[in-house]
């Protein structure tokens, strides 16, 4: 019997992507403030993400500087990528700048596997990247610099830049990229090896993911560059008054928590197919951002979109009643991507119907779910080709109907169900719900997931 991937292959109006095989991850990763305090790692520890990301945002603070490393030793205990990003809000003065590096890279003693230099450097505000599109070849010829000195103490670290999403919708931020992408050829191409693309959205089209990192890996055809996506989440997802570029951040109809665990799961999916190594869904805060300083007096740590006030302000009882929705489903990942590690995912789509196959060394599982402008939640019968890795075939609703104890003991909070499989017939058949990931696995991995929880 042929498998369900290459039956689908047989229809001509499919849309295929293979993501690229990395070594056996978890490819869920978390984008973190500098410092944490105890109840945050705590909450750290239960999600037990892939990779970890803080930032850096004055080299030159010791304070700031003792608390990145205090964190990074916090979270030492964790089977967790590090990734440390140096913020750059003014021209800094080079030898000084380089040997702050050093001695941060030294203190560090190899714990940090990824390095970056600025933020999001296609930004055309000075107020987030100081250099202007003219500058681009000295920030490249810095980048040189920087990923060199970091090498010079740590040799196996990698090193790169972050672009935002706005990359391609603003001709501004296109021609910054752009300048920046000649720039890195022509001066840095032997020192970056990564780009970390930042995908913030104001509409839960999660499914165009796939075509934009794959337009931004076009800029870099022929390179062993990696693709990391630190930040991926909805404008909305935030859930706060704030001004971004200017504006007054839109609430949007969308924001839900069953939409935003959604969103989170699909993209981290979808970013995987699209080669990118690690994907976030979720936005942290600390107990002196976003004026929330009194709300976090009792508990001085949440997760945005994981942990999230649905009002327009903070206050003690909307921040802390409790994870969301998100913070399940990211934890099922989590847990699912520990027993069953990725080597790849193969993304088909048809008909609005999206499935990604997960390969890994431990076995192959499946999500499906659809997408077809109707209501979210709307139900879809469909039929799938018996996948490869059958046997006993179970499903998982990956986004919970109801939210019980926190971290989740069992699998009780999702929806658990066997698929009858008719003998013979080759198919299964499944009902499937608008924007509702469903989890396909086998006894097996059903087992490990279920122990993993406990």
């Amino acid at each position: 019997m042929k498998s369900w991937f290459s039956l689908l292959l047989i229809v001509v109006a499919l849309t295929t992507h293979t993501s690229v095989a990395f070594a056996s991850r978890k490819p869920l990763a978390i984008f973190l403030n500098t410092h944490i305090h105890p109840e945050g790692v705590d909450r750290i520890v239960q999600l037990q993400p892939g990779l970890i990301r803080l930032f850096l945002g004055d080299w030159k603070s010791e304070k700031q500087v003792d608390r990145l490393i205090s964190t990074i030793e916090a979270l030492d205990s964790l089977d967790a990528r590090i990734l440390v990003q140096i913020n750059l809000f003014e021209y800094p003065e080079e030898t000084e700048f380089l040997a702050e590096v050093r001695s941060l890279a030294s203190r560090l003693d190899g714990r940090v596997d990824y390095w970056q230099l600025g933020n999001e450097s296609d930004s055309a505000s000075r107020r987030y990247f100081p250099y202007a599109e003219t500058d681009m070849v000295s920030f490249a010829k810095l980048l040189s610099s920087y990923s060199r000195a970091i090498k010079s103490i740590s040799p196996g670290a990698r090193t790169g830049v972050s672009v935002s999403t706005r990359v391609f919708e603003q001709k501004a931020r296109t021609r910054m990229f752009e300048t920046l992408v000649e720039a890195i050829h022509g001066n840095a191409k032997e020192d970056v090896q990564t780009i970390d693309i930042h995908w913030h959205r104001e509409y839960a089209d999660a499914e165009k993911l796939v075509d934009h990192i794959a337009r931004v890996k076009s800029y870099f055809k022929g390179s062993e560059i990696e693709f990391l996506m630190t930040e991926s989440n909805t404008y909305t997802q935030v859930a706060r008054i704030r001004k971004q570029n200017g504006e007054v951040a839109r609430e949007l109809g969308f924001q839900s928590e069953e939409m935003q665990a959604s969103y989170g799961i699909r993209s981290v999916l979808l970013g995987c197919a699209g080669g990118v190594s690690y994907t976030a869904f979720g936005y942290p805060v600390e107990r002196e951002s976003f004026g929330a300083k009194k709300a976090f007096s009792d508990h001085p740590f949440a997760l945005n979109g994981l942990w999230y006030s649905e009002k327009k302000q903070y206050d003690r009882k909307q921040v802390f009643s409790g994870p969301k929705k998100s913070a399940f489903s990211y934890f099922l990942l989590s847990r699912l991507f520990s027993v069953a590690p990725v080597d790849q995912c193969i993304f088909v789509e048809e008909d609005g119907l999206f499935k990604v196959l997960v390969e890994g060394p431990a076995g192959n599982y499946m999500f499906v779910w659809s997408m077809r402008k109707e209501a979210y939640g709307a139900e879809r019968e469909i039929t799938l080709e018996v996948p490869e890795f059958a046997g006993t075939v179970y499903s998982i609703d990956t986004i919970v109907a109801e939210k019980e104890e926190w971290p989740p003991a069992n699998l009780d909070s999702f929806h658990l169900e066997k698929i009858n499989i008719s003998p013979g017939a080759g198919t299964l058949n499944a009902t499937v719900k608008e924007g509702k990931p469903l989890l396909l696995l086998n006894e097996e991995i059903l087992r490990k997931l279920e122990e993993s929880m406990r």
